[in-house]
This record gives structure tokens, sequence and C-alpha cells, in this order.
């Protein structure tokens, strides 16, 4: 009886055994290994940030430059219209004069 027991416990450690030595090959030898690249994706980060950054910086000089030209253009139209409103002003004056 001693024996049968002793017999069930070593076939049973054989076989924990075993599977766990197959476990551990095919893990090794059919599995796709993951590695983390810890630098290079903190280094993508950065540049992606630093893209954005950038971007807006651009985006901000274009409105800049946008908001300038319109001011500009705004200008030369109220002188424009001064000029206008001057022209207008002495040609009334001037026939007021005639009369």
């Amino acid at each position: 009886m001693w024996i049968s027991i002793l017999l069930k416990i070593i076939i049973s450690f054989i076989i924990i055994i075993v599977g766990h030595h197959l476990w551990i090959y095919v893990k090794e030898h059919y599995s796709v290994k993951k590695t983390k690249d810890l630098v290079g994706s903190q280094i993508q980060k950065y540049k992606t940030i630093l893209n954005d950054i950038q971007e807006k910086e651009k985006e901000k000089e274009k409105e800049k430059g946008e908001l300038a030209q319109k001011e500009q253009t705004q200008l030369v139209m109220y002188s424009a219209d001064s000029n206008y409103i001057d022209l207008k002003n002495d040609l009334e004056h001037f026939l007021q004069e005639l009369q």
C-alpha cells in the first residue's frame, strides 16, 4: 500500500514537471515576445508634443499676419474714405462760394 501511494506521488510529480517544461517550451518557441521600448516611446511622444506646439505657433503667426493685413486694408479704406469725404466737402464749399 505504501508503495502504491509513493508510486502515485512520484508519477504525479513527473506529470507536473513534464507539463511545466512543455509549457515553457511552447511559450518560448511559439509565442511572440513583447518588448517595450521605454526610451523610443518617450522620444516619440516628445516629438509629437513639439510638433503640435510648433504648428500652433505657426497658426498664431499666420493669424497675426492676416490681422495686420486686415488692419492695413481697413486703414487704407479709411484713408480713401476720408479723402473722398474731404474732396466732397471741398467741392460743396466751392459750389456754395460760386452761388
